[in-house]
Formats: structure tokens, sequence, C-alpha cells
């Protein structure tokens, strides 16, 4: 009752639906990978101490924690440590500066969330179509 007075669109998914996300979820991990990489490579000039496929090595595993996100409290601890991870990473790996760090994953952030979050929603992928309305009376 509480969700549907905030005017939250919230449908309950289906199994398909939840196949259909992981899958979208799966190849978005890929993606950010990719956009991680290159924005750290080419926009900001890191100088890489390990080739692509070393990096994705050390991408997976610094993600890894990610399986803990369908547990609601322990997943929001997951993704927070998942954050730092990626950031020690950034910083160990390119010999970044805590700066240019911040740049990258704010920039690689904002890139993927964006294209992620059109792709979804051109495709209508479930939970990327959601809509927020309040309605005060």
């Amino acid at each position: 009752d509480l969700v549907a007075a905030f005017g939250v669109d919230m449908p309950l998914l289906t199994p398909m639906d939840m196949v259909i996300q992981g899958v979208f979820a799966l190849v978005s991990g890929l993606l950010m990978l990719v956009i991680l990489y290159y924005v750290a490579t080419r926009l900001f000039k890191g100088k890489q101490k390990i080739d692509l496929k070393g990096f994705m090595v050390l991408y997976f595993f610094v993600v890894s924690p990610g399986v803990l996100m369908a547990i609601p409290i322990v997943g929001f601890l997951a993704a927070i440590w998942i954050l730092v991870l990626i950031f020690t990473m950034l910083m160990h790996v390119f010999n970044f500066t805590f700066w240019k760090t911040l740049g990258v994953v704010l920039v690689a952030g904002l890139a993927g969330g964006l294209i992620m979050g059109i792709v979804g929603s051109v495709l209508g992928i479930p939970g990327y179509s959601a809509s927020f309305s309040y309605d005060a009376s």
C-alpha cells in the first residue's frame, strides 16, 4: 500500500522477466568493464601495469561480491564494497592519484549508466520502464 501511495509502478516480475534482467545485467557488466578500461587508458591516459585480459580477471574478482546483492541490506553493503574495490583497483593498476581515479569512476559510471539506461528503456527490459509520481491527496 505504501508503494502504491507514492505512485511507484512495481509489477510482479515473471520468471522470464528475471532471466531477461539477468542476461541484461551480464551484458551491462561486460560493457561497464570495457567502458572503464577505455576511459582509464584513452581519456585519462593511464599507464596500465597489466593488459586487457589481466584487467578483466581483476575486474571480475573485484565485482564478485555482487552475488550478495540479492540479499536486501547485505546487498547494499556489497555494492559499497565493490565501489571501494574498483576505486582501489584503478588507483593501483593505472597508477592514478585519488582525484584522477574519482574522475575515471564518475565519467565511466555516467557513460555506462546513460548507455544502459537508454538501451534498457528502448528494449523494454523489465524494471527500466518504471515511473514515479507522488499524489499528495
